[in-house]
C-alpha cells in the first residue's frame, strides 16, 4: 500500500524546471521508478503466498486484453520506437500502458481493507494540498520559476497544464462528493477533510476554465444518485436527491457564470473553438477508418494527424497541429484500432459492473470509485489525458478487483535460504530498474541547456549530449543536425537530418531541414548531388505533409535558392492557397515571379489569389511576370493597384515607368 500510495503522489508533485520537458517526463520516469518496486514486491508474494496472493476476477482477463492489445498495436504501428515509449510531450506508449496494468494489479492485490484505502487517500489528499499551495503561490506571482507568460495559465500548479490540473480536481470533487453522501459509522471523522478537499477542488476548477470539467461533475452527480437508487433508498429520498442535485446545478450554474470556467462554457455554447475540436475528431475517425484493427501505435496521433489535415481546415485557419484526439474513445480507436478499443470499452464496463457488485461489500468505497470513474471518463470525453491523471482509471479497476475478487488458498514457491535469495535478487532488480531512467531524465536536462546555450560550439556539446543519453529520441538528433548546421559543418547536419527523418518519416519539418541543409551544400559546390537531396526532400516534406501550407512555403524558399523559380513560384501560389489569411506567403510569389521562365503558367496561377487577398505585393508578383509576357498594359494595371493598396512603393513605381506609365 505504501509503494502504491508513494507512487500516486509522486506521479501528481514530481516535476523538473531543469528539463526540456518539465512535467510528464519527470512523472513518468518517476512512475516507472516505482513500478520496478511495485513488481518486485508482486514477485516476492507470489513466492510467500502462492495463488492466495492474487484474488480472482474476470477483470484480470479485461486487464489483460488491453495490454494485449496495445502491444499488438506497437508491434503493427507506423512508427514502433514512438509507439513503444509514446510521443515526445506525453509518454503514453506501451511502457505506460504496462506501468499502469501494475498499477493495477498491485492495488488489486495489496488493498484488503478500509485502513489501505484510508492510506491512500491520505497520500492522495496531501498531495492535493501541496499542488493547491502552489497554484495558490503561481496566481500570487511568487512562482520561483518562471513557466508561462499567459497569467489565466500560470496556476498549473506541479501539472504543467491546467486542462490536467482540472481532470485531476474533477475526480477529487467526485471523490469528496461520494463521502459526504455515505452514511458511516466514521461520517464525522471524513466529513471535514472531504468538505475540504472538494470546496478547494470547486474553487480552483471555477478559475481555470477547462470547460471538460463540467462535463464530469455532472457524471460524478448523476453516478451518486444512480448509486442511491441502486441501493434501494426510498423514494422519497431519491426525489429529496433528484431536487438537491438541481438545486446545486442551479446554484453552481449561477456561481460559475462569474467565473472564467463560466466565461468560456458560455463561449463553447455560441461555437467557440467547435471547428477546432471537430477538426481533431474528423482526423481520428479518418485515422480510424484507414487502420481499423490495431490502429496506428499507441500515442501515435502525431503520426497521422499530418496525413488526415484536409485543405478547408488549413484555409479556416485551423493548423494547430495536434499529439492527442482529444477523446479516450476515439484516442483508443485510431491508436489502438478497433481491437483495442473493444478491450478498452470491456474494462470499463467491467469494472463498472463490478463495482455495482462491491456497494453490498464495502458502500463508502466503492460509491467512491464509481463517482472517480464516472467524472474520469466523461471529462476525459473532451479533452487531452496525460500522465499526471491517467493514473486513475487503472487504480480504480484495482480496486474493483480487491473489492470483488475472491481469494483462494494456495501455497508458496519458496522457504529458508532460497526465499532470501529470491528476495536478494528482487531488490537488485528494483533498483537497477528504478534508476534506469536516469538517462533520459540527463538528456533532458541536456536539451533544456541546448535551448539557452551562448553559443553554437555548446549548442553542439549539449546536443551530443542529449544523443548520447537518449539516441532514440528523434528531437535530440535534430538538435544535434541544428547545432551542427549553426556550426558550419552542412555535410554532418545533412546526415543527421536523414536520420531524423528515419526515425520520424511523418514530421514534415524534418524533411524541410534537411532540404536546407542540402541546399547549403549545394551552395557550397560540396561533392555528391546536395541539390537533388534538396529538391527531393522538399518534395517529400508535402507529401507527407499536403495540406500544410508551411510545408510548401518551405519547398517554394528552397526552390528559389537553387534557382528552380517556376517550381519556387508554384509551391507559393499553393502556400497562399492553402493559407490565404497569411500576408507573409506573398513575397515568396514576388521573389520568384520576376526570374520565372513560364510566366504564363505563372501569371495564370497567381491572378485567382488576388480575388481572394488583393495586397501590393501580389499586384507587383502579376506586374513582373505580365513584364515577361511584354503585356506592358496589364504591368501597368497591376503597378497601379499596388500603389493604390500601398502608396510609396518604390518597385511598384519601377515598374510603372518601365511600362511607360
Amino acid at each position: 500500500m505504501l509503494a502504491v500510495t508513494a507512487k500516486i503522489a509522486a506521479i501528481v508533485l514530481v516535476f523538473d524546471p531543469y528539463a526540456d520537458q518539465s512535467f510528464d517526463l519527470p512523472k513518468s520516469l518517476a512512475s516507472r521508478a516505482f513500478e520496478w518496486v511495485l513488481v518486485a514486491l508482486l514477485v516476492a508474494g507470489a513466492l510467500r503466498h502462492g495463488r492466495a496472493l492474487v484474488p480472482r476476477s474476470r477483470l484480470w482477463i479485461a486487464l489483460a486484453a488491453v495490454v494485449a492489445a496495445t502491444g499488438l498495436s506497437t508491434v503493427t504501428a507506423e512508427v514502433p520506437y514512438l509507439a513503444l515509449y509514446g510521443d515526445v510531450s506525453r509518454y503514453l506508449g506501451l511502457t505506460h500502458t504496462v506501468d499502469m496494468a501494475v498499477l493495477a494489479a498491485s492495488v488489486g492485490v495489496a488493498f484488503r481493507g478500509r485502513r489501505d484505502w484510508a492510506l491512500l487517500a491520505s497520500g492522495v489528499a496531501f498531495a492535493l494540498l501541496v499542488a493547491v499551495a502552489y497554484s495558490i503561490v503561481q496566481g500570487a506571482g511568487r512562482d520561483p520559476v518562471g513557466w508561462l507568460d499567459d497569467p489565466r495559465f500560470q496556476r498549473s500548479s506541479t501539472f504543467g497544464n491546467t486542462g490536467f490540473f482540472a481532470e485531476f480536481l474533477v475526480v477529487i470533487v467526485a471523490v469528496c462528493a461520494a463521502i459526504l453522501s455515505m452514511r458511516s459509522g466514521r461520517w464525522p471523522l471524513l466529513a471535514v477533510p472531504a468538505s475540504l478537499c472538494g470546496a478547494l477542488g470547486l474553487a480552483l476548477l471555477a478559475g481555470f476554465g477547462a470547460r471538460s470539467s463540467l462535463l464530469g461533475l455532472a457524471a460524478a452527480a448523476v453516478s451518486l444518485f444512480v448509486v442511491l437508487v441502486w441501493r434501494g433508498a426510498s423514494r422519497r429520498r431519491a426525489i429529496a436527491a433528484s431536487l438537491a442535485a438541481a438545486g446545486l446545478v442551479i446554484v453552481l450554474g449561477g456561481l460559475l457564470s462569474q467565473t472564467f470556467l463560466g466565461t468560456r462554457a458560455a463561449a463553447t455554447l455560441t461555437g467557440a473553438g467547435l471547428a477546432e475540436r471537430v477538426a481533431i475528431y474528423r482526423v481520428a475517425l479518418a485515422a480510424t477508418a484507414a487502420r481499423p484493427v490495431l490502429g496506428w501505435g499507441p500515442d501515435s496521433v502525431g503520426v497521422f494527424e499530418p496525413v488526415f489535415h484536409n485543405a478547408q481546415e488549413e484555409r479556416a485557419g485551423i493548423t494547430v497541429k495536434n499529439n492527442s484526439a482529444h477523446d479516450w474513445v476515439l484516442q483508443a480507436s485510431s491508436t489502438t484500432g478497433l481491437a483495442g478499443l473493444a478491450a478498452l470499452v470491456t474494462l470499463v464496463v467491467a469494472t463498472f459492473t463490478a463495482l455495482r457488485r462491491a456497494l453490498d461489500r464495502d458502500a463508502l468505497v466503492a460509491t467512491a470509485l464509481i463517482a472517480a470513474y464516472a467524472a474520469f471518463l466523461t471529462s476525459s470525453l473532451t479533452t487531452v489525458t496525460a500522465v499526471s491523471s491517467a493514473w486513475i482509471p487503472w487504480t480504480v479497476t484495482g480496486g474493483a478487483i480487491a473489492l470483488t475478487g475472491r481469494l483462494t488458498g494456495g501455497h508458496g514457491l519458496s522457504q529458508g535460504r532460497w526465499g532470501v535469495v529470491a528476495a536478494a535478487g528482487l531488490l537488485i532488480l528494483a533498483i537497477a530498474g528504478a534508476s534506469s531512467g536516469r538517462t533520459a531524465l540527463e538528456a533532458s536536462r541536456a536539451m533544456h541547456a541546448f535551448r539557452g546555450a551562448p553559443d553554437p560550439g555548446a549548442a553542439l556539446g549539449l546536443a551530443e549530449m542529449a544523443v548520447t543519453m537518449d539516441g532514440g529520441r528523434p528531437l535530440y538528433r535534430d538538435a544535434l543536425a541544428h547545432a551542427l548546421f549553426l556550426n558550419g559543418r552542412f555535410r554532418e547536419a545533412a546526415a543527421v537530418y536523414e536520420e531524423v527523418t528515419r526515425r520520424a518519416p511523418y514530421d514534415a519539418q524534418g524533411w524541410e531541414n534537411l532540404a536546407r541543409a542540402q541546399v547549403r551544400r549545394a551552395l557550397a559546390n560540396e561533392a555528391g548531388d546536395p541539390r537533388a537531396g534538396a529538391l527531393a526532400a522538399a518534395a517529400r516534406a508535402t507529401e507527407v505533409a499536403p495540406n500544410d501550407a508551411s510545408a510548401h512555403a518551405g519547398r517554394s524558399a528552397v526552390a528559389r535558392e537553387l534557382g528552380e523559380y517556376d517550381l519556387a513560384l508554384r509551391e507559393g501560389v499553393a502556400a497562399i492557397a492553402l493559407r490565404p489569411r497569411d500576408p507573409e506567403l506573398d513575397a515568396l510569389v514576388a521573389a520568384a515571379a520576376g526570374p520565372a521562365t513560364d510566366a504564363t503558367a505563372g501569371r495564370a496561377a497567381v491572378e485567382p489569389l488576388v480575388a481572394v487577398r488583393d495586397s501590393a505585393t501580389l499586384r507587383i508578383a502579376l506586374a513582373r511576370l505580365s513584364l515577361t509576357l511584354q503585356d506592358q498594359t496589364a504591368v501597368r494595371r497591376h503597378a497601379a493597384r499596388a500603389l493604390q493598396i500601398e502608396p510609396g512603393n518604390q518597385e511598384a513605381e519601377r515598374l510603372l515607368k518601365q511600362a511607360g506609365g
